[in-house]
């Protein structure tokens, strides 16, 4: 009996892709229609998109100025999702050669959709005025309240948010 059963094979399982039980199938019930578009047509929206993006000098005080409370200000979440982050940089920087591209491209692109702060950003919040204070007292600078960093010599991306003046 004890050898029948030693003897008997383990069949693996197959997996053949998502279930319908389990949720969306494919990328279009969670992401939405796939957008088709000409070759012409995409060229045409890209650089429309990176022209909006460009900003000149005083246009980047501007911005910096206007999203200074950047917990309470809506404009600094839409600039935030136009612009690759530094954390969004680093994630891009870090892919390997066996990352599959397509899902960290669609975590980029639609966090905005799902975006209700990260536990980092609730901690900024809660604790930066506190850290604010402390590196006043620890240092001797002054600590202006400042906004989105737009970096000129690469305007698609954000840099860090506070300036001190000594």
């Amino acid at each position: 009996m004890f050898k029948k059963l030693c003897s008997l094979k383990i069949r693996k399982k197959i997996i053949c892709g998502p279930d319908t039980d389990y949720g969306a199938v494919n990328n279009h019930e969670l992401y939405g229609q796939i957008l088709t578009m000409s070759r012409e047509d995409f060229e045409e929206k890209k650089l429309e998109f990176l022209t909006i993006l460009k900003l000149n000098k005083f246009e980047i005080d501007a911005l910096q100025h206007r999203i200074v409370e950047q917990a309470n200000c809506e404009e600094w979440v839409k600039e935030r999702f136009k612009r690759l982050i530094t954390s969004n940089f680093g994630k891009v920087c870090k892919l390997r050669k066996t990352t599959f591209r397509k899902n960290s491209l669609i975590s980029i692109l639609y966090q905005s959709h799902y975006f209700h702060g990260t536990t980092a950003i609730r901690y900024d919040i809660q604790f930066e005025s506190i850290a604010k204070d402390e590196f006043e007292k620890k240092f001797g600078y002054e600590v202006a309240p400042a906004g989105l960093f737009v970096d000129p010599p690469s305007i698609f991306s954000n840099k860090a948010r506070w300036s001190y003046w000594g």
